[in-house]
């Protein structure tokens, strides 16, 4: 006989124990329980939401709801960090597979009762287990989650509860969201690359405005992340929405006159000059255990120093950041530049290409690029210099955001088809190009520890030389797979997909 398995409930209204009528020989024998505050976490991509999970936290436990049911753990420390640097033993296992860089933050506030109880049998027999939670809000809503557990043998028990709970109005085999959703909350629903509303018969103009406006809002809703330094995508989400802002304006030539491109890409750009050194930074420390991995212990107590270094001028850095966005002059700039490209009114001086379809402007582009790509792949060598290495890495950046720009134009499957090819070759040149920054900046924090005039160990001399070949190395090895990564790019299918997508009868000429 199959065994019976636990089943979720979830209702409205007061405590669901005190409404069961059971019926003999049966009776529950509850624990008392205790009222506490608790808060609903979750990281600012609302992935728990999304992974049908919900995570509270008391003055001293977590509480994890999800298909599995409900555990219940000590809580480790008071300030949630990064999720699985935090959590206890417990809960890494349901929390696996979350943003390891995403902290987890307090969303909602709730008052908890949670408490267990037996049910009985005129033997004083356990016959099934319950579990309430029973969540209020500020606004006084009450919601019960309850989660039943037969006991083998007592199939009978187990549906008298089960029917008596959905005759009080619980409905069966919840999900741990809807306890949320009826307590009132609704995720922030932030998109880091959000769907932008595009259509084909829009002029060039009008598509590149809405893209821009889209992406605009996506930086501002990273602000406050940032001054709070919660943790550090806030501000590379940031900075990503600029760039592809910065980009956007670069790549879409013609929609706007020469003298107003010029102008946006030089007020984007001051935008994100500020930012530059803190996302250095906080690069380099993401990645401070590799760095232990490259050398032996010996010179551990080396990269110590050199990050004990970092933190300090990271810290000098988020300082500046954080009063900077915080200050009216920034936010009166953000907020005029928002205003540019909101609404149907253009704002701007329009260039010769503003009034081109859309879609026929975005498929020349697409197609123009991947022939740029494939000439400047075609070029490099052994003894081709690095500096052109990387202006490969650019070029398949371009086309990669031109494919993101136009993806709602495009038919899906050849897109991702195109874009899946893409990411390969350009994960191997981000490696070429992170290796041989990592060199430089390793050389040049050198020199300036040099030129302060304040005394440099030795131990952190040795390292950074040590470092530096060993990055050098790492180049090398990535230099070596670039061919092999282009050639699997530039595949017949690949070509043949991006015909696909962009017949080049329908493109117009001229475009520079």
């Amino acid at each position: 006989m199959t065994q019976i398995q636990a089943t979720h409930f979830i209702c409205s209204g007061p405590d669901i124990f005190q409404q069961l009528q059971l019926p003999e020989p049966y009776q529950l024998d509850r624990s008392p329980g205790s009222l506490v505050a608790v808060t609903a976490l979750d990281n600012f991509d609302n992935q728990l939401l999304q992974r049908d999970q919900v995570l509270l936290q008391s003055s001293t436990e977590l509480f994890l709801l999800d298909q599995q049911g409900l555990l219940v753990a000590p809580l480790a420390r008071k300030r949630m960090g990064i999720t699985l640097d935090m959590a206890p033993d417990e809960l890494h296992e349901a929390l696996s597979g979350l943003e390891v860089l995403r902290c987890l933050m307090p969303v909602a506030d709730y008052t908890l009762q949670h408490c267990s109880a037996s049910l009985l049998d005129d033997d004083q027999k356990t016959c099934a287990r319950l579990t309430l939670l029973q969540v209020e809000s500020a606004a006084g809503v009450h919601v019960n989650w309850i989660e039943l557990n037969p006991l083998r043998g007592y199939d009978k028990a187990f549906r008298v509860v089960r029917q008596q709970l959905l005759e009080l109005g619980a409905r069966a085999d919840a999900k741990p969201v809807q306890l949320l959703q009826q307590l009132g909350y609704r995720d922030s629903g932030y998109c880091n690359n959000p769907p932008v509303d595009l259509s084909a018969d829009l002029t060039a103009q009008v598509a590149a405005r809405r893209i821009v406006a889209t992406f605009l809002a996506v930086a501002r809703q990273n602000e406050q992340g940032i001054i709070d330094d919660l943790d550090t995508e806030f501000l590379h989400d940031y900075r990503v929405s600029l760039r592809r802002v910065r980009s956007l304006i670069s790549l879409l030539k013609g929609v706007w006159d020469e003298a107003t491109e010029q102008q946006l890409k030089q007020r984007f750009s001051a935008l994100m000059r500020i930012t530059n050194r803190l996302r250095d930074l906080d690069v380099y420390l993401l990645d401070q255990a590799s760095y232990y991995t490259l050398l032996p212990e010996s010179m551990h107590p080396g990269v110590d120093d050199i990050f004990a270094s970092f933190q300090r001028e990271r810290t000098q850095q988020w300082r500046q950041l954080a009063a900077h966005l915080a200050s009216a002059a920034y936010k009166q700039e953000f907020a005029a530049l928002q205003q540019l490209f909101e609404g149907d009114e253009e704002r701007m001086a329009p260039g010769d290409r503003a009034a081109d379809n859309v879609l026929e402007y975005g498929c020349y582009l697409i197609t123009r690029r991947y022939k740029k790509v494939c000439r400047t792949a075609s070029k490099i060598h052994d003894d081709t210099p690095d500096e052109e290495v990387h202006q490969l890495r650019l070029q398949c950046k371009k086309l990669r955001y031109l494919l993101d720009f136009f993806s709602p134009l495009l038919e899906p499957k050849q897109a991702r088809l195109v874009i899946k090819s893409l990411k390969v070759l350009q994960d191997n040149l981000g490696r070429f190009n992170d290796y041989s920054s990592q060199q430089l900046a390793l050389q040049a924090f050198l020199d300036q520890q040099l030129a302060s005039g304040r005394q440099v160990g030795t131990q952190m001399i040795e390292a950074i030389g040590a470092l530096i070949v060993l990055k050098h190395q790492l180049q090398l090895k990535e230099r070596a797979l670039v061919m092999g990564s282009f050639e699997a790019f530039n595949s017949d299918k690949t070509r043949q997909a991006i015909t696909s997508l962009c017949d080049e009868s329908t493109q117009p000429g001229g475009v520079e």
